[in-house]
């Protein structure tokens, strides 16, 4: 049988891509409806799906059928569910099944699909060749699936170990997808407040170096802390803050805090933590890096002076009430 003349390149090209080649690609690289048809029939290629094929010797290992999946879907369809999280190698879902989801009504052979809307660009991720969900929504949807919950603390704890996520990324989740009313939000932001500042992972060296040197401070300094108004509401989330003492101390390294709608933004939000009684104490990546000890000394006169006021409103009220 003789085969089109670019079927060894467009093959090579498929071999790259776990091995699966669209109809489209196949028809833009010159071979014919025709010519696909004698290739299943003559078993050179294996069709998968109405338009994904997979060419001969290629394996038809659970990663290539996922990709199948992803690329008969379009570019909005992905590996989600317990699909993405055998892809990030969770023991637990070492068997889990085909699942993709996409914002078009799929229906494919052998694969779960679900329909997903108002999916972020941000939130896809690329592993093995696969286009997948984030580990964070994710988790976001298993806290909300009763024969999950009970996993979802110790699968949190592997990530965060396994440095697949950190602590902004998750705060990030609950405000952009965790809305009131969701199933499994609670329960998903619960885990998050729950992680001890100690297991956080730092996002940048600043912060890395910073976190070592804190403990010669007199107070623990906890690692971004999310600070909420008197309602609830969100305000902001700090690099390092003693919450008791309500003082904040946000790290700023040139680069991401050096464009002027970025700077305008940090000092609004230290405007805000002020006005719920915080006191604010922004330090350069300059100071932190050349001159800590000025940088301690005056995080220790805040916490002296915090703690004076503290036990005088203290002794204020217990007299007060004896009055």
């Amino acid at each position: 049988m003789t085969f089109h003349p670019a079927l060894e390149e467009l093959e090579r090209h498929a071999r790259a891509n776990l091995g699966v080649i669209h109809r489209q690609h196949a028809l833009a690289a010159g071979v014919s409806d025709r010519t696909i048809v004698r290739l299943v029939a003559s078993g050179h290629w294996t069709k998968i799906h109405t338009n994904t094929f997979v060419p001969r010797p290629v394996p038809l290992s659970w990663e290539t059928l996922l990709r199948a999946a992803c690329v008969e879907g379009g570019e909005t369809t992905v590996a989600a569910g317990r699909a993405a999280l055998r892809l990030l190698e969770f023991p637990r879902y070492a068997k889990a099944d085909l699942e993709v989801a996409s914002p078009k009504n799929l229906r494919l052979n052998g694969v779960r699909c679900r329909k997903l809307r108002g999916m972020r660009p941000e939130d896809i991720v690329w592993i093995k060749g696969i286009p997948a969900r984030r580990f964070e929504p994710t988790l976001l949807e298993l806290c909300g699936d009763p024969s999950e919950r009970m996993f979802c603390g110790a699968l949190l704890d592997e990530a965060l170990r396994r440095k697949l996520t950190h602590l902004r990324w998750l705060y990030r989740t609950c405000s952009v997808y965790g809305k009131r009313g969701r199933r499994g939000t609670r329960l998903f932001r619960h885990l998050v407040m729950q992680r001890d500042a100690e297991t956080a992972l730092t996002d940048s060296e600043l912060e890395s170096y910073f976190r070592r040197m804190s403990k010669l401070l007199s107070h623990k300094l906890l690692l971004h802390h999310v600070v909420r108004d008197e309602h609830g509401k969100h305000i902001s989330e700090v690099d390092f803050a003693i919450p008791e003492l309500q003082i904040a101390i946000p790290l700023n390294g040139y680069d991401p805090h050096s464009m002027r709608s970025t700077w305008d933004k940090d000092h609004r939000i230290y405007v805000l933590l002020q006005n719920q009684g915080w006191e604010v104490l922004p330090f350069t990546y300059w100071q932190v890096r050349n001159d800590l000890a000025w940088v301690l000394g005056q995080i220790e006169i805040a916490i002296s002076q915090r703690s004076v006021n503290e036990i005088g409103q203290q002794l204020a009220g217990s007299v007060n009430r004896t009055g």
